[in-house]
């Protein structure tokens, strides 16, 4: 499933370098918009296709534990985050190389924002819903997966903030 994702997203991305090729120094924002829809959409999606399902219960919680009985909690819960982790990171990545440094970086700061509002009304919902066992159950199913996603964007953030600024650097200190 995570290489028919990453080979999905590989032609999209493809076609998003080809829209924004003569796009140097005017962002469009509707390719802006474009890009973190299906960035939100596409994880989302594939976070059921590597989970199997979207409900609590779908967890692997055998991961990571090589059906050894006396596995941490924690170790599982790495392995499940590390299982979650490395398809997003790698089609979100595969989306930013993709894109020239200034829709880049729109791109991954609006996806950022994105991400932390979807984790924030999770936690609202969560707090609001709190006699609802139904709800709850729905929110704990989806909740690690946006703190998750806050964090992929996050780094990829970080990263694209530090290239940027270090190819602004270098064209400033070339004559």
């Amino acid at each position: 499933m995570v290489v028919v994702t990453y080979l999905l997203a590989d032609r999209v991305a493809a076609g998003i370098k080809e829209s924004t090729q003569g796009d140097t120094a005017v962002v469009r924002p509707s390719v802006i918009l474009f890009c973190i829809t299906f960035l939100f959409t596409f994880c989302f999606i594939q976070r059921v296709g590597v989970q199997l399902g979207l409900d609590f219960m779908y967890y692997d919680w055998g991961a990571g534990s090589f059906r050894d009985p006396n596995v941490s909690m924690g170790r599982i819960g790495f392995a499940i985050a590390y299982k979650m982790i490395i398809p997003r990171a790698a089609v979100v990545f595969l989306v930013l190389a993709a894109l020239s440094p200034l829709y880049r970086l729109w791109t991954i700061r609006a996806l950022f924002v994105a991400e932390a509002i979807r984790a924030a009304s999770l936690a609202t919902i969560l707090y609001v819903s709190r006699h609802s066992f139904w709800t709850a159950m729905r929110v704990m199913g989806d909740i690690p997966h946006a703190l998750i996603a806050v964090l992929v964007a996050a780094g990829a953030f970080a990263i694209v903030a530090y290239l940027s600024k270090s190819n602004a650097r270098s064209t400033q200190s070339a004559p």
